[in-house]
């Protein structure tokens, strides 16, 4: 009995110095993490790699990974010393869920694989209906939003149309729908109601995000919260007859005359009432105090066919709060895809205002003989984080890179996954939209380049079905982009066969006539470069390159709103050049891209020698944010 005693008591000092031992290790490993931080906790279907922000000798206890529900998962073993650990799990996480890993007292959140771009997430979560947003009748509004990832999902209703103004009529649960979809439907008429959607996007730790809705087809000031609309209401007179006046034309007769709407009317000799308006483009009679034609007249003495206009959906660098201060910017920067900009009508505070408005314009121009082109961005947007679609799907929207930063081959700050199904479905609804509710005769794509060839393909066929009179054309630059899904090929010059009915502009023509945009004292064909002859002949009957496969392909033209006008680029790499000259070169290259087989296309202003010189007396080649008497004609 003693002997088993003095065992005990042995086994029992042998246990207390081992916890002895072992809290003094937990001491020297709680006093070795103190202060330290995780960089970046990287999990890519089998290992968590944990980068630290310092070093560490040994790392086997020392981490926690923790799901959004707060269920640990479980470590099989920790590899690595330093400030790099491997992390392997006892079993998979669930791509679904989000995860932290807790080290030193803090937690970090992991960064995912792409659980969006997976074949079993597409297969549940894609929605094919026609109906996301508000759907009003007199009777009752429907809304219905895709949110796939929230844990619930209400819409709030307001008075105004004003962010952070305390006028909240009433929040109202969403219930879940088919394919990730929240709808809810709330009787009476709501047109002029302001909306809208809170996700709770953690329920566990409280986190929701209040954004406006995607689809919003109107929008109070500065587009932070959508509004219910009843569109018909907001039809001019004649709007049902209302049709594209060249519909008849091959998209090789076409003649583009690329405006920013601020520009046709701001400068004083412009003779035009609502300078910077929508409605600047329906006024006629308009002429300078010499008598010549400004505005519309001008163009229909021009002889143009197609109006590019640039942005006019809401774009996020102008404060519709502020209008006074006579801000300026191109607009490649989208907000709300569907709802037009606020500060090119005459009251942005009223969502139907700016409808109208919009329509008066298409209407009066194609009253004119004009068709309508836009300028569309759906490479990327103006703030990733805040875009409304991000709000409720976080990242949704964006291609996100493996350590979690945006990527970035738009040089914008973020790429559109355009790859994901409802991404692809969100530009087609939206071009669709603009074709048939305000009757948009063609779309220009901004460095389409960055946008897969299966979502234009999808675009062309949809709007086609319908108006098979709408023209599509854009930037085929090649640029770096991580798309999420394997299979994808973008929408680039040398992809030219895979999107036909899809024309590029032609940077052969632009740079051989007047050199290249990369070297402003590089001359051209019509400014005095010798072997450029036959490079001209070729674009002059369509063969401008391996990429064009018919004239109806390549948009010709010389300058256009990026980079100088024409006539500073002339001034440049010719400094020595009299007036005389360079008025010849400039009609020089106009000649020959009008008459070059193909689509000829023009910066407005170009055919009067637009400059944008500033008022130091050199020339803005950028002038994206530049002032009204830089960039107005």
């Amino acid at each position: 009995m003693k002997k088993i005693y003095k065992k005990l008591v042995t086994l029992g000092m042998l246990f207390t110095f081992a916890i002895s031992i072992l809290g003094n290790a937990m001491e020297v490993r709680a006093e070795e993490t103190a202060g330290m931080k995780i960089a970046k906790a990287i999990y890519d279907g089998t290992w968590l790699k944990v980068t630290l922000k310092g070093a560490l000798e040994d790392g086997s206890n020392a981490f926690k990974v923790v799901s959004s529900d707060g269920t640990e998962a479980s470590i099989k073993e920790v590899n690595g010393k330093g400030a790099v650990f491997n992390v392997a799990m006892e079993e998979a996480l669930d791509l679904s869920k989000k995860y932290s890993v807790v080290f030193g007292g803090n937690s970090y959140a992991i960064t995912m694989p792409d659980y969006y771009g997976t074949p079993e997430f597409e297969d549940i979560y894609t929605y094919t209906g026609d109906d996301l947003g508000a759907t009003w009748t007199k009777e009752a509004t429907t809304f219905r939003v895709w949110a796939p990832t929230a844990d619930a999902v209400s819409v709030k209703l307001y008075e105004s149309g004003e962010e952070g103004k305390e006028d909240l009529i009433e929040e109202i649960p969403m219930i879940s729908d088919a394919n990730g979809t929240w709808v809810v439907t709330k009787e009476g008429d709501l047109n002029g109601v302001y909306y809208t959607y809170v996700a709770v996007l953690d329920e566990q730790n409280g986190i929701t995000s209040e954004a406006c809705d995607p689809y919003a087809r109107a929008t109070g000031v500065n587009g932070r919260r959508a509004m219910v609309i009843d569109l018909a209401s907001t039809n001019p007179e004649g709007w049902d007859e209302d049709t594209n006046p060249n519909a008849d034309k091959s998209f090789n007769d076409a003649i583009i005359y690329e405006l920013h709407i601020r520009d046709l009317g701001t400068h004083s000799s412009s003779g035009i009432t609502n300078a910077g308006k929508y409605l600047s483009l329906t006024e006629h009679g308009t002429k300078t105090p010499g008598g010549v034609a400004t505005g519309v007249d001008h163009m229909k003495e021009l002889g143009i066919t197609h109006l590019h206009i640039l942005p006019m959906y809401d774009y996020g660098s102008v404060d519709e709060t502020k209008l006074e201060n006579n801000q300026f910017n191109w607009g490649y920067d989208p907000v709300n895809y569907n709802v037009p900009e606020g500060s090119y009508s005459t009251d942005p505070y009223h969502g139907e205002v700016r409808i109208k408005e919009a329509k008066q314009m298409v209407q009066s121009l194609h009253n004119d003989g004009i068709s309508v082109i836009m300028d569309v961005v759906y490479n990327h947007v103006y703030d990733a984080e805040k875009f409304c679609f991000n709000k409720l799907v976080p990242n949704y929207f964006s291609r996100v890179s493996a350590d979690g930063s945006y990527s970035n081959g738009s040089a914008c700050g973020n790429d559109t996954a355009s790859e994901r199904a409802m991404v692809k479905k969100y530009i087609v609804d939206s071009v669709l939209y603009w074709a048939t509710e305000y009757h948009i005769d063609g779309f220009r794509f901004d460095l389409v380049g960055l946008i897969d060839t299966e979502t234009i393909n999808e675009v062309m066929e949809a709007v086609h079905a319908v108006r098979p009179d709408v023209v599509f054309y854009g930037e085929g630059w090649t640029l770096g982009t991580e798309v999420t899904k394997d299979g994808y090929m973008m929408t680039t010059q040398n992809n030219s066969t895979q999107v036909p009915g899809f024309a590029f502009f032609s940077d052969t023509i632009r740079d051989g006539l007047k050199g290249s945009v990369f070297s402003t004292s590089e001359r051209g064909y019509v400014s005095g470069a010798s072997n450029l002859e036959k490079v001209i002949e070729n674009c002059f009957v369509g063969l401008v390159g391996t990429w064009c496969t018919t004239p109806a392909q390549a948009v010709n033209y010389a300058s256009c709103h990026d980079n100088n006008t024409l006539y500073d680029r002339l001034q440049l790499s010719n400094p020595d050049a009299s007036q005389e000259e360079l008025i010849k070169m400039n009609n020089l290259s106009a000649a020959v891209y009008m008459t070059a087989q193909g689509i000829p296309f023009f910066q407005a202003g170009e055919e009067m020698l637009r400059t944008k010189e500033t008022s130091l007396g050199t020339f803005n080649e950028n002038s994206y944010n530049a002032s009204d008497e830089v960039n107005n004609i």
